[in-house]
């Protein structure tokens, strides 16, 4: 639950960036339209996993977790599904992003953004972190390509799950920034640990049994 919540945190600050930067001046067009597709990817992938957090929570809780007099969760959890519907469902928000790379092409300035900040992390002294997101940002790039090439019935098909890797690569970005800031201030809020828990669970996909050490680091995460 913290590790979702903490890339949901991660990823929509570093929109509030870009819309700070473009509502005073410090933005092209450039970061304008990339900041059009993050919004909308955003609002799709957090929403999905406010709604994960809240259904989690109510298991924590047991049966006490579904009764309203004993906690806020049913609510929030009824809550979280209209996010997810309220100002576009998941399809309509997926198919936006669809039409506006065959369109507009889009996906070019979200694309250089994401790569600007991955060059970013390179400098920062987090060049591990920073090979990890060229490695997905390569990748992606590739599907992207493909996507917007394949015909229209096809790309409806395959845009969600373009969509997924588009959140994904944007958490593993904004959790590595965040990072790299705390290292450089001197500070710690665990946002590391958080970074190595997100890569062996979304994108190694680890088996847990051989994977002894991730229960100390779930631990430290949790407290």
């Amino acid at each position: 639950m913290k590790l979702r919540s903490r890339a949901a945190l991660a990823t929509t600050f570093r929109l509030l960036d870009q819309t700070d930067r473009v509502d005073t001046g410090r933005g092209d067009d450039a970061l304008r339209a990339a900041r059009r597709i993050g919004v909308m990817v955003n609002k799709y992938w957090t929403a999905i996993q406010a709604t994960r957090v809240a259904r989690d929570g109510i298991e924590v809780l047991g049966g006490n977790g579904t009764i309203e007099d004993f906690s806020v969760l049913p609510r929030l959890y009824r809550d979280a599904i209209v996010i997810e519907s309220w100002e576009g469902t998941h399809n309509t928000l997926c198919a936006q992003v669809l039409r506006d790379f065959k369109v507009r092409d889009l996906h070019r300035p979200w694309l250089d953004q994401i790569a600007l900040e991955i060059e970013e992390l390179q400098r920062s002294g987090v060049g591990d972190h920073a090979e990890i997101g060229g490695s997905l940002l390569d990748d992606l790039r590739r599907r992207i390509d493909r996507l917007v090439d394949a015909e229209e019935m096809t790309a409806a098909a395959w845009i969600r799950d373009v969509v997924d890797r588009m959140a994904v690569l944007t958490d593993w970005v904004s959790l590595a920034t965040q990072t790299a800031w705390e290292t450089r201030q001197g500070s710690d809020t665990g946002t590391g640990d958080v970074l190595d828990l997100y890569r062996r669970l979304e994108l190694e996909a680890r088996d847990r049994m051989d994977d002894t050490d991730r229960i100390a680091l779930e631990a430290r995460i949790a407290r």
